[in-house]
């Protein structure tokens, strides 16, 4: 509970200027955690490579240079104040897009106009209240009671794995090469939507997409035995979907994005993925009553 209230109270952080604070004595020195405002400039041969202004660096955190980690250019921002300049040496990579600068030498010049240090909301009763909870008291219990949702649910997945791999083990089947060339496709499907519902922007999707592609043969053969396992059960004890449940699902997904039910439909519907949404509703289904009938042994 006390992890999950920090977090909470860093992602309210005020982002403030060194030397706003109420102390009387405030370090205007760059550490863990602030945030440096400044202009970039990269240079090489003599050229500017790119120039960029007001850029917000967190100290402390992986910084990049030429899309790679870049530890000098975080050791160089520790420390430092507003008005300097630091300039970091470092070599283009080997895989640059302009061959005709790889591996030469170059120079990050950042010019820090400023440093803002981390404002963290204290826990008060006022702060809970700002938050929509009665009081600190009501927030600690509703942050407790989700830590506990999360950790049931955590061991239903945990015991529906454990399930399913005793069901594979005793299930011995051979596959059609082609169902299994299909079932990249449906595995992709599942991946996107899989995808769509951690709000990945759609460009990301796609380049996830590729990479689930590649899937190694063995695990498109087990997701496709346990779809057929799933079905048999499913057809065998009459479990089914209504397209009340679809909807309530469809509800579910867009309250979490704030968007209407409509609109994701008509994108469910657009990419094709009404039918995966049934299916995993119904596998979710197929999963539960197989927890609730199966024989726990400690």
């Amino acid at each position: 509970v006390t992890k999950a209230l920090e977090e909470l109270r860093a992602s309210r952080a005020e982002l403030v200027p060194a030397g706003n604070e109420s102390t009387s004595s405030v370090d205007k020195s760059a550490k863990a955690g602030d945030v440096i405002v400044a202009d970039q400039e990269t240079r090489a041969d003599d050229k500017v490579l790119s120039k960029q202004e007001n850029t917000f660096l967190k100290v402390g955190e992986e910084l990049r240079l030429f899309n790679k980690p870049s530890p000098e250019l975080a050791k160089a921002l520790l420390g430092a104040r507003a008005g300097e300049v630091k300039e970091i040496k470092t070599t283009i990579p080997a895989d640059y897009e302009k061959a005709e600068l790889r591996n030469k030498p170059a120079v990050l010049k950042v010019t820090v106009k400023e440093i803002k240090h981390l404002r963290l909301p204290e826990l008060t009763d006022a702060w809970a209240k700002v938050l929509n909870f009665e009081d600190l008291k009501q927030l600690k219990e509703e942050i407790k009671k989700g830590i506990t949702r999360d950790k049931e649910k955590e061991s239903e997945c945990k015991m529906e794995e454990e399930i399913i791999d005793k069901i594979l083990k005793e299930t011995d089947f051979l596959l059609p090469e082609s169902m299994i060339e299909r079932g990249v496709d449906h595995l992709s499907n599942r991946r996107r939507l899989e995808l769509y519902q951690q709000k990945m922007p759609e460009d990301k999707i796609n380049k996830a997409l590729e990479v689930t592609k590649k899937e190694s043969r063995a695990q498109t053969e087990r997701e496709l035995k346990i779809h057929f396992i799933m079905e048999h059960v499913g057809k065998k004890e009459k479990i089914f979907v209504t397209e009340d449940e679809v909807a309530e699902r469809i509800n579910e997904i867009a309250a979490s994005y704030h968007k209407w039910p409509q609109e994701i439909k008509t994108y469910y519907e657009r990419h094709n993925l009404m039918s995966q949404l049934r299916s995993d509703l119904k596998e979710e289904k197929i999963k539960k009553f197989l927890r609730e009938k199966a024989k726990i042994t400690e």
